[in-house]
């Protein structure tokens, strides 16, 4: 599995920060292209997609900038090898990270 990072930044106002119904866009579209999705921070989506899918940091920049407006801060990347991680969040997130991601520092 290829792993993406999807930022935004909601905190940017109206011209360039989404609106909650745009962070749901990108949630759906994420959702409905059946790729593991985990998105237990508001502007932040760390996603799954298979090997091989043509999917590219910059394609999947210029899908969602298509569904929430093309001045809104979106940042993707894609990471390749081992990661390592910490965090506090809803310990409801933390089993998928653990499994899909790797253990945890």
């Amino acid at each position: 599995m290829r792993r993406f990072i999807i930022c935004t930044n909601s905190a940017n106002g109206p011209l360039n920060g989404l609106t909650t119904h745009q962070r749901n866009s990108i949630t759906m579209f994420l959702k409905f292209s059946g790729w593991g999705t985990w998105h237990w921070f508001e502007d932040l989506w760390l996603v799954l997609i298979p090997e091989g899918h043509p999917m590219t940091p910059a394609v999947m920049r210029r899908a969602i900038s298509g569904m929430v407006g093309a001045t809104k801060h979106v940042i993707v990347m894609e990471l390749d090898g081992d990661v390592t991680y910490s965090g506090m969040g809803p310990k409801e997130g933390w089993p998928w990270m653990a499994e899909k991601w790797g253990k945890p520092e």
